[in-house]
């Protein structure tokens, strides 16, 4: 294992006036789940648990369900903590796609491409940017790429598909979000809604965005045997 030397220079003057990292930064994003998980998320998790429990254990039944629940109260926790779990989703990905274009802002000025230049949106245009204008290979990191992508179908179902569900036809986008752990669908009438389980989810997408973003920011300097 090589050091690490930071693959702009503009990046390097940038941490030297600000207290900027990726590595920071992630872990920034890191302590914002937690505090999520452990704030309403949690309170919501409990509510839903006990009700949950009480079906299992046949206190609550079908017979005394209304004296027991109250259910639009129990639909609110249920909901609400799915637009919990949904805005987290919805706020690493912008991470992720704001540090990608501070990159791209950073050594715009020197290249004759610019991003107008490049076809597309988010985080594509910017890694198509970062290719053309710099030369970037993301080969080794293809794997984080490819879950990133999964995590940017989930969170544009969540923001466009989710009330009314996507449709089972559209094979492609039902084929990544499939492959997503911690990630559970219901179908109704050929149309698919996702539930997110809990935030092991968002650890998993913030593990790719660092290891993607390292790559990005960083170059591995492997030295010989032979060096001093």
């Amino acid at each position: 294992m090589g050091l690490f030397s930071y693959r702009f220079k503009e990046f390097e003057k940038l941490w030297k006036h600000n207290i900027i990292s990726i590595n920071i930064d992630c872990s920034f994003i890191h302590m914002y789940i937690a505090k999520s998980e452990e704030g309403t998320a949690q309170i919501l998790t409990d509510r839903i648990a006990d009700v949950n429990k009480e079906w299992e254990n046949e206190i609550t039944t079908k017979e005394n369900y209304l004296d027991r629940i109250d259910p639009i109260e129990d639909l609110g926790n249920r909901n609400n903590l799915q637009l919990v779990y949904a805005s987290m989703v919805i706020t690493i990905y912008s991470f992720l796609e704001s540090r990608l274009y501070l990159a791209c802002k950073l050594i715009e000025h020197k290249n004759p491409v610019k991003i107008g230049d490049i076809r597309g949106e988010g985080v594509n245009k910017y890694k198509t940017f970062l290719t053309k204008a710099h030369g970037v290979k993301f080969e080794i990191v293809n794997q984080s790429w490819s879950s990133i992508l999964r995590y940017a179908e989930l969170r544009n179902t969540l923001i466009h598909d989710n009330v009314i569900g996507l449709h089972v036809s559209e094979k492609k986008k039902v084929q990544k979000l499939e492959s997503i752990r911690h990630l559970t669908s219901k179908e109704i009438s050929g149309r698919l809604t996702y539930t997110i389980e809990n935030t092991k989810l968002h650890y998993d997408f913030l593990e790719s965005i660092q290891e993607f973003l390292k790559h990005v920011y960083y170059v591995e300097q492997n030295f010989s045997k032979d060096s001093d």
